[in-house]
């Protein structure tokens, strides 16, 4: 129904503006959480793995969710072909 309502390319260019919301919202607090561990006087080796690790996870959640949508579309593909 909804795209009865919305052309695809809007339907796109919305997911894509929330997508770039949700980024950057974890990033935000991703710098809070490390802006609060430095003031609570962290070592600064941990902090550095604490980024590290946390560059990481997020990149895995991105990369994760890249395939789960690349998957859909092909399901669609061939579902409508």
């Amino acid at each position: 129904m909804i795209n009865m309502l919305f052309d695809m390319g809007q339907i796109n260019r919305g997911k894509e503006i929330v997508n770039t919301g949700i980024v950057t919202l974890i990033l935000l607090l991703f710098g809070d959480f490390i802006i609060n561990l430095t003031s609570l006087g962290i070592n600064e080796e941990l902090i550095k793995k604490i980024v590290f690790n946390g560059i990481v996870f997020i990149n895995i959640l991105l990369f994760t969710d890249f395939l789960i949508r690349r998957m859909d579309y092909q399901y669609w593909i061939i579902e409508n072909w």
